[in-house]
């Protein structure tokens, strides 16, 4: 009968060997590790789940803890990503879902969930979080050069100038693809975490996270010319729910890929951002491409699926 266990350190390359290794080509090794690495912060002395039979490794579900402080209070946080079980343990599958539902002071969350998982967290009593992502279109007037060339880049040396919460976000989200970007104003520093995301020929930055809601609101202007300067992306993005307390001019609200969810008090989840999840660590693109053609009510077949001479269109 299969059992499960908590995923302890040095389980990783198992777990990639049987899961993970052919899953997406695009990903190495070193780009999962980070997903399950045990951050003694987070408050937890595992990363997941596995399901085992007979000590064999049959199944997965992974989990990023986090301890954040969120609307003035700390939050902890849950991300499920890589629920996987071998085809011929499927009728298991259940006994991974179950083990986050004792987490019951977390919010927990899934922001890339297949459509049958959402099927069945939706009956384990998990509720679609606020999801669209707004985008920060480019600039119409023109912005002062000497702001722009106040947005530094931090690296490890220069993060000291962080507070203590702010250096530790730094530090846990420090993979290649990810940037950190200050601006230093007479209110204080204002720190912003986003990434350059690739996907269908289509370059665009996603924030993560930003340390202060009302100091993003009087720069935004200033930070999104930084952002498109630096990296030459089409338009900046982050999730609606970071966005929607803010006043900011010429944003787009654009449908994501997939429907997310959690579980856990509705206030609460409300604040969550993307840090500590899947979304951020693997660089994944949250831009729904055939739900943004639905959404301007255009067929989203693609000119491949086209009929390619005038007799297959007749």
């Amino acid at each position: 009968m299969p059992k499960v266990e908590p995923i302890r350190e040095g389980m990783f390359p198992e777990i990639h060997r049987e899961f993970l290794e052919s899953f997406d080509y695009e990903l190495t090794r070193a780009d999962w590790a980070p997903l399950f690495e045990i951050r003694p912060h987070s408050g937890q002395d595992h990363t997941g789940y596995a399901l085992t039979d007979n000590g064999k490794l049959v199944g997965v579900l992974g989990m990023i803890f986090s301890e954040r402080q969120l609307a003035g209070k700390t939050l902890p946080v849950c991300n499920l990503h890589t629920w996987m079980v071998k085809p011929e343990y499927r009728g298991h599958s259940l006994l991974l879902m179950r083990a986050p539902l004792k987490y019951k002071n977390h919010v927990i969350i899934d922001l890339s969930p297949t459509e049958g998982v959402q099927k069945i967290s939706t009956k384990l009593g998990f509720k679609t979080l606020d999801s669209t992502l707004c985008a920060l279109l480019p600039t119409v007037l023109p912005v002062h050069e000497n702001a722009i060339q106040a947005c530094q880049q931090i690296d490890l040396l220069t993060s000291r100038i962080l507070s203590p919460v702010d250096r530790q976000l730094f530090l846990d989200h420090s993979q290649a693809h990810m940037n950190h970007m200050v601006l230093e104003t007479e209110e204080g520093p204002l720190y912003v975490i986003y990434s350059l995301v690739t996907r269908w020929r289509l370059n665009y930055c996603q924030i993560h996270y930003h340390n202060d809601d009302r100091l993003f609101e009087a720069h935004s202007d200033t930070i999104r010319h930084a952002i498109m300067q630096k990296t030459r992306c089409t338009f900046v993005a982050m999730h609606d729910r970071i966005a929607r307390r803010m006043l900011l001019p010429r944003t787009l609200s654009l449908p994501i890929a997939n429907r997310q969810l959690y579980l856990g008090n509705d206030e609460d989840a409300a604040h969550v951002d993307t840090l500590y999840t899947d979304i951020s660590l693997l660089n994944l693109t949250s831009l729904g491409l055939k739900e943004i053609f639905r959404s301007l009510k255009v067929a989203s077949t693609s000119w491949l699926d086209r009929p390619t001479n005038l007799a297959a269109s007749l």
